[in-house]
């Protein structure tokens, strides 16, 4: 798992929601999720939603990344925290990569 401190102390993240968000997110890839916008590279693949992932609620994406209209180029951070169901998405039960999830001693 990786945060880097002063990179988000440098963005102003240091204390708010968005502090917590990085580390649950980054807990989801140490229980070896994949982003929202990845699900379709999963063993066995899931779907995307009509945005490619990016209109994801989850943990999984990325905030300021969102986006509700398929057509649009750039997410919407505001959005996301209005909507966001603070959960990993419910139908995730896979790992990334099959062959990722093997711990070796």
């Amino acid at each position: 798992m990786a945060t880097f401190y002063n990179v988000m102390k440098a963005a102003g993240t240091l204390g708010k929601r968005d502090e917590l968000f990085t580390y649950i997110h980054e807990i989801g890839h140490a229980l070896n999720l994949a982003h929202s916008w990845q699900k379709d590279e999963t063993v066995p693949p899931s779907p995307l939603d009509p945005c490619n992932g990016y209109g994801d609620r989850s943990f999984t994406n990325y905030q300021q990344e969102y986006r509700e209209d398929p057509k649009a180029t750039e997410g919407d951070a505001d959005l996301f925290w209005s909507v966001s169901t603070w959960r990993f998405t419910p139908a995730r039960p896979q790992p990334v990569r099959a062959e990722r999830a093997i711990v070796e001693p």
